[in-house]
Parts: structure tokens; C-alpha cells; sequence
């Protein structure tokens, strides 16, 4: 564990990870910005059918960055706290003249640059299509920890390596993309790619979070978001009621 790391961090944006019932980490400002607009469109669809929400309960919004989330690991786990982490796949291969990894659609990859993901699996060497095949049934859990990373929206289909390809692909009706089904998934990731690079990252969180309210969840956050649901938050009895309280509200540091 990271000590110098973790009271640096936890001094300067006085988190409120020890009062929690659970908490979500998160990339960067675009999911700063989208996620309370998810967990509020998650719960609203929720309840029509009489489900539980998050809003409910006390979740703590944490920006960490893909580079960093690993490093709370240790932490969260000594906490016992139900942590959802919310991460881009950020797929990569060797690039023909440099040798290096470098960012590309995932149906061309095969690595990933994501140090929260390496970390998590124990591993170096994870391809996307090794990726996929871990959260093909549900997200990938450790303890009281989930890891959040794009997936296709349809079984088989195009995939995301970031939020904003995510969100397209999710909705192309939205972003006039054509649903072509002679179209490889290469060429649909690559349109989605396009387009996501026409907006600046906070713009297109704010049109969406704020603005535009007509939209669907990426698959890969939706699922997360359920797997967070799932269990119930600890209760906590007042002693002089007798009566069981929770706290209700959604924290973004």
C-alpha cells in the first residue's frame, strides 16, 4: 500500500471514504460530470418497477485516473467498502514505426495500457479480446471490489476503448451513426472514435449530463451500477430509537 500516496490524496480532497456506504472511482471529469446523470437516470428506470436506487444511499464519487485507482485497492479492501470502479479499457497495440503501444480501436488491439486493469488481474500482458471474455457474464469481482471496463452493447458487437466511444456506440441515433450491419466492428469503433474526437472531453459530459437528457447508458456502467445495487449499504441502528437509519446522498470529490 501507497501511504505517502493515500494521506496526500485523502488531505487534499478530504474524502469522505471512512462515512460512506459504497463508492465509485472514476477516470477522469467526463465521469465526474456523467455519472451522478447516470445513477440518477439508472434509479429513475429503477424504480418504475419498483427497485431500489442508489440515490438512497451514501456513494462517494472519486476521481482517481486509471494510472492511480490501483493504488487504492490495498486501502478499500482494509475498509471492507463496496467499491465500484469505473475504468477505460484503453486499448493499444504496437505502432509500426515507434515500437511503442499506442492507442487504437480494440477489434485491433492487443494490449491494454491501463494500469488499474493490469494490477487488478496480476498481469502484464491482458489483450482486449482476453478482457472481454473476463466480464462476459457480469463485471469482474474481487471481494468487495468491481471493475468497470467497455464491453460491446450487443453480444459480438463493437466496443468502446474509452467513455465518449462508449456513449456512442450506445446511442448512435444520436450522433446520426448508421446501423450497418455489412459494417466489420472495426469500421463501426473507428466511426464512434471519429466522432468522440469532435468534442472537447468536458463538453461533451456537460451536452449530455445537462443538455440532453434522452439518451442510454453505456452497457459497461449500467451493469456496474447494478452490481453496486446489489447488495445493501451496512445499517447503522440509533441507539436511542432503536430504529435502523441510512444516509441518503450521492458525494462527487
Amino acid at each position: 500500500m501507497d501511504k505517502d500516496f493515500l494521506h496526500k490524496y485523502l488531505t487534499l480532497t478530504r474524502a469522505d471514504l471512512f462515512f460512506a456506504d459504497k463508492a465509485i472511482l472514476i477516470e477522469g471529469t467526463t465521469e465526474r460530470i456523467f455519472i451522478p446523470a447516470a445513477i440518477a437516470e439508472f434509479d429513475e428506470k429503477g424504480q418504475k418497477i419498483g427497485a431500489a436506487s442508489l440515490s438512497s444511499q451514501y456513494v462517494s464519487i472519486m476521481e482517481a485516473g486509471g494510472a492511480y485507482a490501483h493504488l487504492f485497492y490495498p486501502f478499500l479492501d482494509f475498509l471492507g467498502l463496496q467499491t465500484l470502479v469505473i475504468t477505460d479499457m484503453d486499448a493499444a497495440r504496437l505502432g509500426a514505426k515507434s515500437k511503442q503501444l499506442e492507442s487504437c480501436c480494440v477489434h485491433e488491439a492487443t494490449a491494454t495500457t491501463n494500469q488499474g486493469i493490469k494490477k487488478w488481474f496480476d498481469k502484464n500482458d491482458l489483450s482486449p479480446s482476453k478482457l472481454l471474455q473476463e466480464a462476459e457474464e457480469s463485471i469482474p469481482v474481487d471481494g468487495m471490489r468491481g471493475l468497470a471496463y467497455q464491453v460491446p452493447e450487443t453480444n459480438n458487437g463493437p466496443c468502446g476503448r474509452t467513455f465518449e466511444d462508449s456513449f456512442i456506440l450506445a446511442n448512435p441515433a444520436l450522433f446520426n451513426l448508421p446501423v450497418d450491419e455489412s459494417e466489420s466492428n472495426l469500421d463501426k469503433e473507428l466511426k464512434a472514435r471519429a466522432i468522440a474526437k469532435s468534442y472537447k472531453k468536458s463538453d461533451f459530459a456537460l451536452t449530455f449530463a445537462i443538455t440532453q437528457h434522452d439518451w442510454h447508458i453505456p452497457r459497461y456502467i449500467k451493469r456496474g451500477l447494478e452490481w453496486l445495487l446489489d447488495r445493501n449499504p451496512a445499517e447503522e441502528v440509533d441507539e436511542a430509537t432503536n430504529q435502523v437509519s441510512t444516509t441518503s446522498q450521492v458525494v462527487v470529490r
